[in-house]
């Protein structure tokens, strides 16, 4: 559950052992012509790609739990055989599974997982909740005066800053869950994110150095702001509704706002929060934390 999709890059490995590894099918792509169109070879393996470059450079990159998945044998309860699949990812991904996919990699590679460098990862959680988790999506607004943007009919919110991708989105939907789950996701875009927490290669992914990079996500889920869509607008003065109908519930407001004049109003927005609303945010938060501490059990 913590890791998701990665860029590998590898180093100490036997270039010739991996093109030739039976398990791997590399290809060139060629146009009408018969012209190689770029300088790599490709194989797709477990929803994941190999790419070997002319050079002998190599690069994984792909979905670590959609490989655990595929690997095992683990399909969604959408799955339909006549429809392209691209594997699955929605159910518990723990760090031993994590762990299996190394020694698998360290397998098939034939090199440490320290061999690894990881040059881009994702660490999230599939965070179960007890309401539509699209009430969370539509209503985020922004990180710092960068605001959500919206895909795929508002199933899915990302807000990208300059060293990651916040990713918001309904897990449930996508695969068809029972259960309402609410994914919550860093994606880097340079690793110093997750600097604090000594994750260089696969095998920095401990259970230690996880907890660290799960509570280095809980930090940039805390800047988030939400409007609260269980705020009880009955017990609320005028004035209070007021702010709320035309102000604080609209991104437009708050993109206006310069950065020294944010404080008053989020801190009069948060007050009602506290007090008459179940205060979603927190919510999510406290299960962030108690999964960090859980270690993904």
């Amino acid at each position: 559950m913590p890791v998701d999709y990665t860029t590998l890059y590898l180093r100490s490995y036997n270039c010739d052992r991996i093109l030739n590894n039976p398990k791997l099918d590399f290809s060139l792509n060629y146009n009408e012509n018969g012209v190689v169109l770029d300088n790599k070879r490709i194989a797709e393996h477990h929803f994941c790609k190999i790419l070997v470059y002319d050079n002998g450079t190599v690069f994984f990159k792909g979905s670590l739990h959609k490989m655990y998945n595929s690997i095992i044998g683990i399909k969604p309860p959408n799955y339909n055989s006549n429809s392209v699949y691209k594997g699955f990812n929605g159910n518990e991904f723990t760090v031993e599974n994590v762990l299996f996919v190394i020694i698998y990699l360290e397998t098939l590679f034939g090199i440490s997982r320290f061999n690894f460098v990881i040059k881009k990862i994702e660490i999230g959680l599939n965070i179960q909740v007890f309401f539509n988790p699209l009430f969370v999506v539509r209503n985020l607004l922004e990180i710092g005066g960068t605001a959500f943007e919206f895909k795929y009919n508002s199933h899915f919110a990302i807000c990208e800053k300059s060293d990651y991708f916040l990713k918001v989105y309904d897990k449930s939907s996508q695969y068809n869950l029972e259960e309402s789950k609410l994914r919550v996701e860093l994606k880097t875009r340079k690793m110093r994110v997750f600097e604090r927490a000594k994750i260089k290669t696969l095998g920095d992914l401990t259970y230690d150095r996880l907890s660290e990079a799960i509570n280095i996500l809980l930090k940039h889920w805390n800047k988030v702001l939400l409007y609260d869509f269980t705020i009880n607008e009955t017990k609320l003065t005028v004035r209070e509704k007021n702010a709320l109908n035309n102000k604080f519930q609209h991104i437009k407001y708050w993109q206006n706002l310069s950065a020294n004049n944010k404080d008053k109003p989020r801190k009069a927005y948060h007050k009602i929060v506290d007090n008459y609303s179940d205060n979603i945010k927190e919510q999510i938060s406290q299960k962030i934390q108690s999964t960090k501490i859980s270690h993904f059990n």
